[in-house]
């Protein structure tokens, strides 16, 4: 069963005609194990993209269609010329966490995964240089700013723009190892010990990459958390965005307990209330203290 077929079911059991696939997946379901066949422009494209979110069409998928899909092989070509490497090692540090965090998902290529057991320890995490601009730019900016004034009352701290651009050893446009500059958290906060994440999305941006992107907020900071990867020596000194007392709580192993939080007027209409059980059921999750909810916007 290929694209057409499994449109086909999702239309008939969501009872919503709109229902599509990405043309640049090939999606296929046989003898339980769904194939998620990424192209090698899908492996370097922005997560977010509907051709390079797999984590999203897994969990999507898997929750929609239970007695079809017991398994989930993540598949593309490894030996291939990339054009972009930034987000093809983007790409293969969120299918690694994804494979480790559910037992159901496993790699479907021929690439060695350990890869990033080994170099996770050169990583460091860049930190803001300056304020946020006073000005906002944009739809979603001006709802980032309205959700952080009427929610401060309920956090020790919340602010925004949190980066999370991932280097070698330092911080420099030649060790960068990950996307930088608008690879950025859009709201964080903090209550007692837990950080709190937000993937903020206006209303008429409903893809189902906001689960790629959440989790991949989530599992960089809680890297951080748990010291696998580092912030340079010079993140102490920094102040802009109340990232100082963001530092302090995570050096200070304050911070027990990460949530994610999909911050949405709605949802595309394959991320249903089963998707995000099934996004929590995990052992390792659990056994990490990440969670992740829909908050209505």
């Amino acid at each position: 069963m290929k694209n057409p077929e499994i449109v086909c079911i999702l239309r008939q059991i969501s009872q919503n005609t709109n229902v599509k696939l990405p043309e640049s997946i090939d999606f296929e379901v046989s003898d339980g194990i769904l194939r998620i066949n990424l192209s090698d422009k899908g492996v370097c494209a922005n997560m977010q993209s509907n051709e390079s979110a797999f984590e999203g069409w897994a969990l999507c998928l898997k929750a929609w269609l239970p007695d079809l899909i017991e398994k989930v092989l993540i598949c593309w070509n490894p030996t291939t010329h990339k054009s972009n490497l930034l987000h093809y090692e983007r790409f293969k540090y969120r299918i690694w966490k994804f494979i480790q965090t559910y037992d159901w998902a496993e790699n479907g290529s021929l690439f060695n995964m350990d890869y990033y057991g080994e170099n996770l320890k050169n990583w460091v995490i860049n930190f803001p240089c300056d304020e946020a601009d006073k000005e906002a730019q944009g739809d979603e900016a001006i709802l980032e700013r309205d959700y952080i004034a009427n929610q401060k009352g309920n956090y020790d701290i919340i602010d925004q723009q949190l980066p999370v651009g991932v280097f070698n050893n330092v911080v420099s446009k030649a060790s960068c190892v990950m996307p930088r500059g608008k690879s950025q958290i859009d709201i964080w906060a903090l209550r007692c010990d837990t950080l709190h994440i937000f993937e903020l999305k206006k209303s008429n941006n409903i893809m189902v990459g906001i689960i790629s992107e959440l989790m991949y907020y989530v599992n960089i900071m809680n890297d951080i958390k748990n010291q696998r990867i580092k912030y340079p020596p010079n993140a102490k000194e920094c102040e802009y965005r109340n990232f100082d007392i963001l530092y302090n709580s995570l050096n200070s192993n304050k911070i027990h307990f990460i949530k994610g939080h999909f911050l949405a007027e709605r949802l595309h209409p394959l991320i249903s209330p089963a998707v995000i059980t099934l996004l929590n059921d995990s052992h390792i999750q659990k056994m990490e203290n990440i969670e992740y909810s829909y908050i209505v916007l």
